[in-house]
């Protein structure tokens, strides 16, 4: 019995998206702190009705160049995401592993 071939990046993408679906609470909102198209689409459809969403000027999100005009935040500034509302923050890791990192358990109901 061979080795399971490796999945191309979409597919690793697909995975942990779907994977992660079950961690979220519907009808979060969830901040995108990695500036790549592939997360925002499978995140979009995949934590639906929980709200994906970038700090990028107002235009549709169709290409990598437009996802890379968003802001990227520092771990040290994730408060302030939660000040704002969101319950979870997509971000990548010094390594470059993806995390989804929970900002508060549920909407009005700040972490111990």
């Amino acid at each position: 019995m061979g080795k399971a071939p490796p999945r191309s990046p979409e597919a690793e993408v697909w995975v942990w998206a779907f994977e992660k679906s079950a961690e979220i609470d519907p009808g979060s909102d969830i901040y995108l702190n990695v500036p790549s198209v592939i997360l925002y689409y499978y995140g979009t459809f995949f934590w639906y009705p929980s709200q994906l969403r970038v700090d990028a000027p107002r235009f549709p999100i169709t290409n990598q160049e437009s996802l890379a005009k968003s802001r990227i935040f520092a771990p040290s500034e994730f408060a302030g995401l939660n000040d704002r509302g969101f319950e979870y923050v997509v971000t990548q890791g010094a390594s470059g592993g993806v995390y989804l990192v929970p900002l508060r358990a549920r909407r009005g109901i700040e972490k111990p």
